[in-house]
């Protein structure tokens, strides 16, 4: 029987990438009693927050037995998590623009597709996959993505990533008080809601009907 440790986590982390980290399945790590307060907290695993107290199981899976005098060759299979990208480009759309996606596999060949009717971009990506790079090579656009960084929409921070993907904070830094609540009126106003500055439900179900997620 695994024994169950807190675990502070990260900027970038989540239960998926945490629980491959520990050879366990993440249903196995969400579902278990000693997460149940984090479960109900946030709504998904994928989107934990800096701070967050996750317990995870400290034995490990055995590793795989290793024959002297040989070449021992192994295979292991990667786990992989949806990914959806949406960049705002502030210029030429990107709708049904091609793409390439650099980083996701090394220093190998870049993933290549084509963009959405809206210019997203849906992968799946193996699960340890810190940040890669977006580039749209007929428009000479490229940005680098990291994976992970979102932090669920009922935290401060949340709300002001999701604010700034949309284009009503500047990026960098720390905004104060009131630049946020300056961007958050400007935001309601842009959905037709009553233009109060105030982090409430109804702002983040906005953000998140809007953000996507």
């Amino acid at each position: 029987m695994s024994d169950w440790r807190p675990h502070v986590v990260q900027q970038g982390e989540h239960v998926r990438k945490l629980a491959f980290q520990r050879g366990t399945r993440p249903e196995e790590v969400w579902s278990h009693a000693k997460n149940a307060e984090l479960a109900a907290k946030r709504k998904s695993m994928d989107l934990l927050a800096p701070g967050d107290l996750l317990h995870l199981p400290t034995t490990r899976r055995p590793g795989i037995a290793l024959r002297a005098g040989v070449e021992n060759k192994y295979q292991a299979a990667i786990p992989t998590v949806p990914v959806h990208i949406q960049i705002d480009s502030r210029g030429p759309s990107l709708a049904s623009q091609p793409f390439e996606l650099r980083g996701a596999y090394g220093g190998g060949e870049p993933l290549r597709g084509t963009a959405g009717p809206n210019g997203e971009i849906d992968l799946e990506l193996p699960v340890h996959v810190r940040e890669v790079v977006v580039a749209f090579p007929d428009l000479g656009l490229t940005t680098p993505v990291r994976l992970g960084d979102l932090d669920p929409v009922g935290e401060r921070s949340g709300v002001v990533a999701r604010l700034r993907n949309l284009g009503f904070l500047a990026p960098g830094g720390t905004p104060s008080e009131d630049a946020l609540a300056t961007a958050i009126r400007a935001f309601q106003a842009d959905r037709g809601m009553t233009p109060s500055g105030k982090l409430d439900q109804d702002l983040h179900r906005a953000l998140e009907e809007v953000h996507g997620v």
